[in-house]
């Protein structure tokens, strides 16, 4: 029968495995990404108006699309460094472990359920009252 740390320490090393992969497909998407920029704005700098809106529009989503995945790999290296320190798994907020379920279906996660859910609901909350604001000052 296994002990519980050399259990853990299994389930660590598959994530890391689910880490390492991650972080490969999200450089190889970064840096198709990046490519496909540039060739997306010239295609539209012979056009007309509409042409040129298109492109920027491309720009834009692809610009944004690329932003959000250089985040999710910023995270995922996190994760990498935090298993290498020996805080992998610790809820960067209450400092209680992270369950191996929510690690299992979110490698990089870096609070538990509960002050995860708690960001959400603030965040929710700030962009709500932003989003008022502004309605108020367009009126």
């Amino acid at each position: 029968m296994k002990s519980r740390a050399r259990k853990k320490d299994e389930t660590i090393d598959k994530l890391k495995q689910e880490l390492l992969t991650r972080r490969e497909q999200l450089l190889q998407s970064v840096r198709s990404q990046r490519q496909e920029i540039p060739e997306r704005g010239l295609q539209g700098a012979a056009g007309d108006s509409s042409d040129h809106a298109a492109a920027d529009y491309a720009t834009e989503l692809f610009g944004a699309l690329l932003e959000k995945q250089a985040g999710n790999l910023e995270e995922v290296e996190l994760a990498l460094q935090k298993i290498e320190s020996g805080q992998y798994g610790k809820c960067e907020l209450c400092d209680k472990q992270i369950t191996h379920k929510r690690l299992r279906a979110i490698a990089w996660a870096r609070m538990c359920h509960d002050c995860q859910e708690k960001q959400d609901r603030i965040s929710a909350e700030r962009r709500s009252s932003v989003n008022a604001s502004s309605w108020r000052t367009n009126q």
